[in-house]
């Protein structure tokens, strides 16, 4: 659930950043955010969920899971995590890096007119919000969510 939120938001950002601003690759993200701060700000918090940092739904997913393998004492499980988490640190770091601290190119003005195709630039940076907000309302709820599904959890195990 907290990967199809964040991912989910992450697959509109991209397709905004592309149809408004021409750019297809990380690099080309540079300093996109100061541009649409709404965006890049959305596109940090479902970064933030992948990693599995608090307060978001992928911290509580990783805790769980983590928390899980410790008690069965499945170290390897344990190291997955652990490792996953770094590994998904460095690519999503990178992609923030560009939105917030790299300078744009100077060479190229960059078009935030959102004359894109059948570009609808408004309704895709309010998905893209609501995908962040939902990340971290469910990372907040996560206990609660927990109980909720621990019943049905309980009966497949």
């Amino acid at each position: 659930m907290a990967n199809g939120i964040a991912k989910g938001g992450l697959f509109v950002a991209a397709g905004l950043f592309e149809r408004e601003f021409d750019a297809y690759t990380v690099s080309e993200y540079a300093g996109l955010a100061r541009e649409r701060p709404v965006l890049g700000g959305a596109v940090a918090v479902a970064f933030t969920s992948l990693v599995g940092l608090p307060p978001t739904v992928g911290f509580a997913g990783k805790w769980y899971l983590a928390l899980a393998a410790v008690e069965v004492g499945d170290w390897v499980v344990a190291a997955v995590v652990l490792l996953s988490t770094l590994l998904s640190l460095t690519y999503a770091a990178r992609v923030v890096e560009r939105l917030y601290l790299s300078p744009a190119p100077a060479d190229e003005a960059v078009a935030a007119d959102g004359s894109g195709s059948g570009t609808r630039p408004g309704l895709a940076v309010a998905v893209t919000a609501i995908a962040a907000v939902a990340t971290v309302t469910l990372g907040l709820g996560s206990t609660a969510l927990a109980e909720w599904f621990a019943p049905v959890v309980e009966a497949w195990v």
